[in-house]
């Protein structure tokens, strides 16, 4: 089941200051026979079927489902107080749903500030017998009687070929004071039964909060928060997976596990007892709990269980033994006696976070975070006990971009001058990093190891091996290998030690270029590869904008695409110069498809080349695979991402390979620079594209 990040909880009466739906408000994916009410506009002579035309109660729309012929309705209720209604609202007979929290036109869905409540009366508020039902987005108080529950399910028909679907979700439940407590359904096999992100407190009932009796095929007790509830139980099940629910400040138990239900991920404070397991029970289980601060038991396991990896912490006993991973670590936890959510969470210098499970039901949290998430910063991702996931990085694999040596090119003598060279990379999550230097496939020096989180790293290396001596003259590689749970990655490049470079002042031998320049690796490595050779006068110029010529050059020659001799024409461009130097690579480009000319028959030789029709026609000759490139939104504030290069900027953008301007700018139409075309060259090598 995917959960969504959602819309915020329910926000009058006694709210949680950090509440939220976790989950996105349930919709129907298909609108099946509407009936629409609206307590201010709504006449219950109207038909009801019709936007313009609703009804005034939920009973009369109840009452013209159940007189139709359609085997499906779903009722839209506005938003109001629908105290006037007649109690209960009884659904049954065909598939009833109802969906609260809309505009009084219909037009959108808003639960937490457009509520649909419902003052309950002296009897129990919904009841749904045998049918398949959803209910979502309605908030029930001030019930004070009743034998039943505020909200009862009955679908035990006893007839084995009918199953029923029941969900409840985004429902408040407080200040009521029926017997049975909040939400109660009594299923059977082949039901699929769902309660999920509702809030029930301050409740003054026997029965407490929520009840699944009986052993449906499905049954799902999740994302709940449960408050001030004074009754026996506030969770209590036969048989369902109860997990990412917040449970405190209750009278009684806080979760009674019966038969075969299951108690993964909450957190129970706060209350009597945390966990009950019944007499007779063989079949249940309950790990990753936080339990703490429940005054009179922990666990009280009368019955048969399976746990572990539970925490306990300052209750008044705990009476089970301690299974293997359980602890009694201290939690941290801000305030067990808060209406903010957010405060149930571990503390950030807890020892409670990673020592939980994997539990394969459990995918997220209570806020619907991924889990697991590596909460203390040591690369190792173990899902959390409680409900709530510490912050952290999410498990994915690791990834290492833009790895470097500046200078590639050192002198280790002790002379002050290029005596070290400075390695960086960027993680793009928390792991286990070794850096290496290698002589071939002989290790040299291991200058790193250790945790290290997301984001850009540098490390030094002074040019000595283990033996700490200074090592010869030569090229030698470095090796960055970064790990997690979720597996590894490793990039290597080139790193020169050349005694000379002490006295050397320029770059590759080229004059205008400084030795110290960030930019001279890449202008090193082009020059290295034979893409640039420089001017005749031996310059580079790394400020010139590069030309249509000299681009085609470049291209051709960084990839390695074999050059066809020049044939004498002019290739059918009217502003060429015959037997010109670029002819062999306009050549060679026209009858590859990567170049062509304009429709007045030039080719604009000397004209300059911008940033996007370079990395256009870079990376079409590359031979990259753009099909999975997304670009969802701007790449750059000035880079609209439905433009014709807004793919190759994108590409670009992920891989690092061409600066964005300081103010974060891109300046897709200015000239692209011969130094950064060398950076693009370089850079795109170091990736290991």
């Amino acid at each position: 089941m995917t959960l969504l990040v959602g819309i915020t909880m329910f926000t009058s009466m006694a709210l949680p200051a950090g509440a939220i739906f976790l989950i996105d408000p349930i919709m129907p994916l298909i609108i099946l026979n509407p009936i629409y009410v609206d307590n201010a506009s709504g006449v219950d002579t109207n038909a009801g079927t019709t936007k313009a035309l609703p009804v005034k109660t939920i009973g009369k729309a109840i009452s013209i489902a159940k007189a139709g012929t359609a085997a499906n309705y779903q009722i839209y209720v506005a938003e109001g107080d629908y105290r006037s209604e007649t109690f209960p609202l009884s659904l049954s007979s065909k598939g009833i749903s109802i969906y609260g929290g809309y505009y009084n036109n219909f037009g959108s869905r808003d639960i937490a500030n457009h509520q649909t409540e419902i003052m309950g009366g002296a009897n129990n508020s919904i009841e749904i017998v045998n049918i398949n039902s959803t209910i979502s987005g309605i908030k029930i108080y001030d019930q004070s009687g009743g034998s039943l529950s505020v909200i009862t399910v009955k679908t035990n028909d006893g007839i084995v070929s009918t199953n029923y679907s029941v969900s409840i979700s985004e429902v408040e439940i407080v200040d009521c004071s029926t017997l049975g407590g909040g939400i109660a359904v009594t299923a059977e096999n082949g039901d699929n039964i769902k309660i999920f992100n509702n809030f029930i407190h301050d409740m003054s009932a026997f029965g407490g909060g929520i009840l699944i009796e009986g052993e449906p095929t499905t049954g799902e007790i999740h994302h709940n928060f449960l408050y001030n509830n004074v009754g026996f139980y506030n969770i209590v099940a036969d048989k369902a997976v109860i997990y990412n629910n917040i449970i405190t400040k209750g009278s009684g138990i806080g979760i009674n596990l019966r038969k075969n239900a299951k108690a993964y991920n909450n957190t129970v404070v706060n209350n009597n007892t945390g966990i009950y397991v019944a007499s007779g029970v063989t079949g249940a289980e309950f790990k990753n709990n936080v339990i703490a601060s429940n005054t009179d038991k922990a666990v009280n396991l009368v019955g048969a269980a399976t746990y572990d990896y539970n925490v306990y912490y300052n209750n008044g006993t705990v009476s089970n033994t301690m299974a293997t991973h359980d602890s009694s670590c201290n939690p941290l936890l801000a305030n067990v006696n808060s209406l903010n959510e957010n405060d149930y969470a571990l503390g950030s210098t807890s020892l409670c976070i990673d020592i939980g499970t994997e539990i394969a039901t459990v995918v997220n949290d209570y806020f619907g975070e991924l889990r697991p998430k590596d909460g203390n910063n040591d690369a190792l991702y173990i899902t959390d006990p409680g409900a709530i996931e510490a912050d952290g990085d999410v498990a994915i694999l690791p990834e290492i971009k833009n790895s470097i040596a500046s200078p590639n090119i050192f002198s280790p003598d002790g002379d002050g001058v290029n005596d070290t060279t400075t390695l960086s990379y960027d993680l793009n999550v928390t792991s286990d990093v070794l850096v290496e230097i290698y002589d071939g496939i002989t290790l040299v020096k291991e200058v790193f190891s250790g945790v290290k989180a997301s984001g850009t790293h540098t490390i030094g290396w002074d040019g000595k091996n283990t033996a700490n001596t200074t090592v010869a003259e030569k090229t030698y590689t470095f090796k960055i290998y970064a790990e997690n749970s979720k597996g590894n990655a490793t990039q290597t490049g080139n790193i020169a030690v050349d005694f000379a470079a002490s006295t050397q002042e320029n770059c590759a031998g080229f004059p205008d270029v400084s030795y110290s320049d960030p930019i001279c690796p890449a202008i090193q490595y082009v020059k290295d590869e034979g893409i640039f050779s420089g001017y005749p006068d031996g310059t580079f110029r790394p400020n010139d904008i590069i030309n249509r010529a000299e681009t085609t050059k470049v291209v051709l020659l960084g990839f390695n695409v074999a050059l066809l001799p020049d044939d004498g024409t002019n290739l059918g461009f009217n502003d060429v110069i015959i037997n010109a130097w670029y002819m062999t690579y306009l050549r060679t480009g026209k009858l590859a498809g990567i170049i062509q000319g304009y429709l007045d028959g030039t080719f604009k030789p000397s004209q300059q080349v911008n940033k996007v029709e370079m990395l256009k026609i870079f990376l079409e000759t590359s031979d990259v695979n753009l099909t999975g490139v997304v670009s969802s939104s701007n790449p750059y504030p000035d880079t609209a991402n439905d433009a014709w290069y807004s793919i190759y900027v994108q590409f670009s953008k992920d891989h690092a390979l061409v600066d964005a301007a300081s103010n974060g700018n891109f300046y897709p139409a200015e000239g692209m620079q011969r130094g950064d075309v060398a950076q693009l060259f370089y850079r795109f090598d170091q990736a290991g594209l």
